[in-house]
C-alpha cells in the first residue's frame, strides 16, 4: 500500500507540474527516490527539467511544500553536477536552486564561452537568464589550473556571452601582474589579445617596455589601451578603437597616440622643437547606405614630421602619411559620381587641397541603333595647392577653381576574329586663376584605336593555348595653353602632345580542373614606338616582357624591360611564392631599376618622358638606380614552435650606401593560448643612417594559434 501511494505521488507531482503554465512546470525523474514530508531524496542520480533550466546530479534533495501559506519549492544537488541554464552548460560541486524565484547558486561552478573558461568561487543564476560571478576566474586553460587567469571578485555575464567586471586582476602563476579597473568583452567572438606585454632593447634607441590590453569589447566595438615607456625618451600611450556594425556595412577605426619625449628632436633649421609632447591621431571610416551611397573618410594628425620616424618605424619601414579626406560616392545604373573634400591638417605636409571636388561619370551607352558607344565625365571644384613648411619659400602656394569635361566616343568593329575599337576624346579644362592672373581654357583632343586578333587551339582536350596579337595607337594633340602658363595640381594637368604606338603578342595557357578554369601561364611581349619625339631619341626605345606562372603550390611573376637605346636592362622584377606544405612557405622578390627607368606612378604613361629631355630626367630624383632583394620564410619547426624570417638587401644606388637588413620572429606557442615571440632585428640606425644596429623585441601575448595568412591592420601598431 505504501509503495502504491509513493508511486501515485510521483505521478501526480510530475503530471501536476506539467499542467501548470510553462514557466512553472518542472519534470522530475529520480532513480530510487525516498519521500518524506514533501521532500524527495536520492543518491542514485536523477534529472529535473523546468523552464530555462535542466539539472542533473547524483545526490538530489527536491522540496515542494506549502507552509503557512508560503511555497517552499527548491532543490539541493551535488555530485557529478551538470546544469543547463538558459542554454548555457555549467558543472560544479553543489547547486542550491529556488524554482519559485528561478534563481540559484553553483558552488565552485565552471562553464565555457568560446575559447574561454569561467569558473571557481560562486556562480549566481538569475531569472532573466544572466548570471553573476563571485570570486571567479577567467582563463583559456581548460584544466582550470593554468599558468594565468583574470581574477574577478564580482562580475556579470548577460546576453549569454558579454562579461562585465570591475577591479579585475591578471595573474601569472598566481602573481598579480596587471589590474583592470573595468573589463567588458563579448567572449564568444573575442579572438584578439586582451593583454600583450613587450620589451625591446638594443641599438641607439635603448630599451622600451609596453603593455596593451583590451579595455572594452562587444559584438560591434573593441577598444584597447596601450601604455609604454621608452627609457631614453619617456612614457607613451594610445587608445585604439575599432567599430564594425553587426548588421550594416559600416566600419570605423581610430588610434589616438600621445608621448612625452624628453629628447625632443630639433627642427631642420636647428631651432628646438616647440613641444616635448608628441601626438598622432589617425582614423578611417567606411560605410555603405542603401547599397548605393559609399562613405569613405580618413585622417592623420601629427604633432610634427618626426613622430612616424621616431615611434612607428618598427621594422625598417615607415608608415605612409595619410591624406585627410571625406568622400561620398553614389552608384546608379547609368552613372556614378562622388563629392570629395581633401584638406591639410599637418603644416609640414604638401597637399593639393580639394575644397571640395565634385565628379560625375556617365556610364557607356549605345547611341540609337548605331554601333557608336559614348560616355562622358565631368568634374568641378576649388583646388588649393599648399607646400609643406619644409619647402623653400621661393615656391609660393597657388589656388584656382577648376572645371574639366571629357566626352568620349567609341566605335567597335568585329571582323571574324579581329576586333577593332576606335576612340575619340575631347578634353577641356578651365582654370579660374593661372600664373598670368587670368582665366584660361585648355583644350586638346585624343584619338586612339585598339586592335586584337585571337587564335586558339585545344590540345588533348585538356589544354587551351590562346595567341593574341594586339596593337594600340594613341595621338594626343598639343594643348592650346602652354604648360608653363597653367597651375599643376596633379597628373591630370600634365597634358602634352604625344604620338605613340604599342604592339605586342600575348600568349595564354588554360586548363580545366574539377570544373574550374585555371590560367597557369601567361606571356606578354610588347613595345612602344614614338613618332617625332625628339626628347625620347629613338622610335623604339624599350622592349617589355611580362610572365605570370601559377600552380596550386607556387606563383611567379616576372616583368622585364630591355633599353634598346642605351643597351641596358631598364628594369627586371621577379616575385615568387612557394608553399611546400602547411608548415613551410617561402617567398622571394628581386627588383632592378636602371637610371633610365624613372620613378612614375604609371609605367605605361610617357607624358613625362616626351615632355622633359633625358638629361633633365637623369639629373632629377626621378632617376634612382637600385637593386633590392627581399625574402620571407615561414617554417613551423614543430607543433609549438614557428620561425618567420624576413630580409632586405639593397645596392647599386647612386647617392646612397648599400644596406642589408633582416628580422626574425620566433614564436613559442605556450599552454592556455599564450604566445611568446622573440624578434631579433638588424637594421640601419635611425640616428646615423649608416651604422647597423641589432634590436631585440620580446612580447608575451594571449591569442589563438595564428593563421599563416593573417593580415595586420595598419591601425594597430
Amino acid at each position: 500500500m505504501r509503495h502504491f501511494l509513493f508511486t501515485l505521488f510521483l505521478l501526480s507531482s510530475v503530471f501536476g507540474f506539467a499542467e501548470q503554465d510553462q514557466s512553472g512546470s518542472v519534470h522530475v525523474n529520480l532513480n530510487s527516490p525516498s519521500y518524506q514530508d514533501g521532500v524527495l531524496n536520492t543518491d542514485q542520480g536523477g534529472v529535473l527539467q523546468g523552464d530555462k533550466i535542466r539539472i542533473q546530479a547524483k545526490h538530489i534533495r527536491y522540496v515542494k511544500k506549502v507552509s503557512n501559506g508560503q511555497v517552499d519549492w527548491k532543490l539541493e544537488a551535488h555530485g557529478n553536477l551538470l546544469v543547463r541554464h538558459n542554454g548555457q552548460a555549467f558543472v560544479g560541486e553543489r547547486l542550491d536552486y529556488d524554482f519559485d524565484k528561478q534563481v540559484g547558486t553553483i558552488i565552485n561552478g565552471r562553464t565555457q564561452i568560446g575559447c574561454w573558461f569561467v569558473g571557481g568561487g560562486k556562480i549566481h543564476l538569475k531569472s532573466d537568464g544572466s548570471y553573476a560571478l563571485e570570486d571567479t576566474s577567467l582563463t583559456t586553460c581548460e584544466s582550470g589550473r593554468g599558468i594565468w587567469e583574470i581574477k574577478i571578485k564580482k562580475g556579470t555575464v548577460h546576453e549569454r556571452d558579454i562579461i562585465t567586471a570591475r577591479n579585475a586582476q591578471v595573474r601569472l602563476l598566481k602573481v598579480p601582474i596587471f589590474w583592470y579597473p573595468y573589463f567588458k568583452a563579448r567572449l564568444s567572438t573575442l579572438q584578439a589579445v586582451p593583454a600583450r606585454y613587450s620589451f625591446t632593447t638594443g641599438g641607439s634607441q635603448g630599451q622600451r617596455v609596453s603593455l596593451r590590453y583590451l579595455a572594452y569589447s562587444n559584438l560591434a566595438i573593441k577598444s584597447f589601451l596601450r601604455f609604454g615607456f621608452w627609457f631614453k625618451k619617456g612614457p607613451d600611450g594610445s587608445f585604439e578603437f575599432d567599430y564594425k556594425a553587426p548588421d550594416h556595412p559600416t566600419t570605423f577605426k581610430a588610434n589616438n597616440f600621445l608621448a612625452y619625449d624628453k629628447q625632443a628632436r630639433n627642427s631642420p633649421d636647428g631651432a628646438p622643437s616647440t613641444s616635448m609632447f608628441k601626438q598622432r591621431y589617425v582614423g578611417e571610416l567606411n560605410s555603405i547606405i542603401a547599397n548605393k551611397l559609399h562613405i569613405n573618410g580618413q585622417y592623420e594628425r601629427l604633432s610634427d614630421a618626426f613622430v612616424l620616424e621616431t615611434y612607428f618605424n618598427r621594422y625598417y619601414y615607415l608608415y605612409t602619411l595619410k591624406d585627410t579626406l571625406l568622400e561620398l560616392r553614389m552608384h546608379e545604373k547609368l552613372w556614378l559620381s562622388y563629392l570629395r573634400t581633401k584638406v591639410r591638417i599637418n603644416r609640414f605636409q604638401t597637399v593639393s587641397q580639394e575644397l571640395p571636388l565634385f565628379y560625375f561619370n556617365l556610364k557607356p551607352f549605345q547611341i540609337g541603333n548605331t554601333n557608336l558607344v559614348a560616355d562622358a565625365s565631368f568634374n568641378v571644384g576649388y583646388l588649393d595647392f599648399v607646400f609643406g613648411s619644409f619647402v623653400d619659400n621661393r615656391f609660393p602656394n597657388f589656388q584656382s577653381s577648376r572645371l574639366e569635361i571629357k566626352p568620349r566616343l567609341y566605335y567597335p568593329l568585329q571582323i571574324g576574329g579581329l576586333t577593332i575599337t576606335g576612340k575619340g576624346e575631347y578634353v577641356g579644362v578651365g582654370y579660374g586663376q593661372t600664373p598670368r592672373g587670368r582665366v584660361e581654357w585648355n583644350t586638346l583632343g585624343i584619338l586612339s584605336a585598339d586592335a586584337n586578333y585571337k587564335l586558339s587551339k585545344i590540345y588533348r582536350n585538356k589544354f587551351r593555348h590562346t595567341i593574341e596579337p594586339y596593337t594600340t595607337y594613341e595621338f594626343m594633340t598639343r594643348p592650346t595653353v602652354p604648360f608653363n602658363n597653367l597651375f599643376f595640381f596633379d597628373i591630370d594637368d600634365a597634358y602634352t602632345k604625344i604620338n605613340q604606338l604599342r604592339w605586342g603578342l600575348r600568349n595564354s595557357f588554360y586548363t580545366k580542373k574539377e570544373g574550374e578554369i585555371q590560367n597557369p601561364l601567361s606571356v606578354d611581349v610588347y613595345s612602344y614606338g614614338f613618332f617625332n619625339q625628339s626628347t625620347i631619341g629613338t622610335f623604339i626605345p624599350k622592349l617589355y616582357v611580362e610572365i605570370t606562372h601559377k600552380l596550386p603550390f607556387m606563383s611567379t611573376t616576372f616583368t622585364y624591360a630591355q633599353n634598346l637605346q642605351h643597351h641596358k636592362i631598364d628594369f627586371a622584377n621577379v616575385r615568387t611564392a612557394i608553399t611546400l606544405s602547411e608548415d613551410f612557405a617561402i617567398s622571394f622578390l628581386f627588383m632592378h631599376r636602371s637610371a633610365f627607368d624613372y620613378k612614375k606612378a604609371n609605367h605605361n604613361s610617357f607624358l613625362l618622358d616626351v615632355f622633359h629631355p633625358q638629361a633633365t630626367l637623369l639629373a632629377s630624383p626621378l632617376s634612382d638606380r637600385r637593386n633590392i632583394a627581399q625574402s620571407k620564410i615561414y617554417w613551423r619547426i614543430m607543433r609549438d614552435l614557428i620561425l618567420e624570417f624576413e630580409s632586405r638587401q639593397g645596392w647599386l644606388r647612386t647617392n646612397s650606401p648599400p644596406f642589408n637588413e633582416m628580422k626574425f620572429d620566433i614564436t613559442f606557442l605556450l599552454p592556455c593560448n599564450w604566445r611568446f615571440i622573440f624578434s631579433p632585428q638588424r637594421t640601419i640606425s635611425p640616428d646615423t643612417g649608416a651604422k647597423y644596429i641589432w634590436r631585440w623585441h620580446m612580447s608575451l601575448q594571449l591569442g589563438g594559434r595564428p593563421p599563416k595568412d593573417i593580415s595586420k591592420p595598419y591601425i594597430f601598431w
